[in-house]
């Protein structure tokens, strides 16, 4: 195998632990303001600030991680990397907002895994039924979430540039 493969191979799998804690972070902070405030189905406003809020959580903690330890071990941010960083995020919650409100509307209301959670946890009411589909929206949105933005950090945030950063 190519040392460049290798390194790919290797930033990747580093990308993917940094990407866990963080969309845990994600997760639960999703999770914990929708069992305060509600299931969000049908309302596009709170699909969107769950979302964000929830999203912007881990953005710093990846940041940091995978500017240091994933892409760079040792390595100054340039003004064009912070601002990428930036936009691949806001891509990435895009991409998060849209799936989460198209799971939430049109792929787990009904369904037989919201059914089995909604049985398994025990829940009766129906407000906690619209929580399990928002929750579950939120789940499987993730891994599309995780791909998009591993390519665009890739490509286009710590792309190999090797200049001198400026702070």
């Amino acid at each position: 195998m190519k040392k460049s493969a290798a390194n790919n191979i290797l930033q990747f799998i580093k990308f993917g632990i940094v990407g866990v804690m963080n969309t845990l972070v994600d997760f639960l902070v999703f999770t914990l303001l929708t069992l305060l405030f509600g299931g969000m189905r049908d309302s596009i406003f709170l699909t969107g600030v769950f979302t964000l809020i929830a999203y912007a959580c881990g953005v710093l903690n990846s940041f940091l991680l995978n500017s240091r330890w994933t892409f760079r071990q040792e390595y100054r941010r340039t003004k064009q990397e912070k601002y990428m960083f930036v936009l691949v995020n806001a891509v990435s919650w895009l991409v998060s907002f849209f799936f989460v409100w198209l799971f939430s509307n049109h792929v787990f209301p009904n369904s037989s895994l919201t059914e089995f959670t909604y049985n398994l946890l025990g829940y009766t009411e129906v407000e906690q039924y619209e929580k399990v589909v928002s929750i579950l929206s939120k789940l499987f949105s993730a891994p599309i979430v995780i791909i998009v933005n591993f390519l665009g950090t890739k490509l286009f945030v710590f792309n190999g540039n090797k200049n001198e950063g400026i702070e």
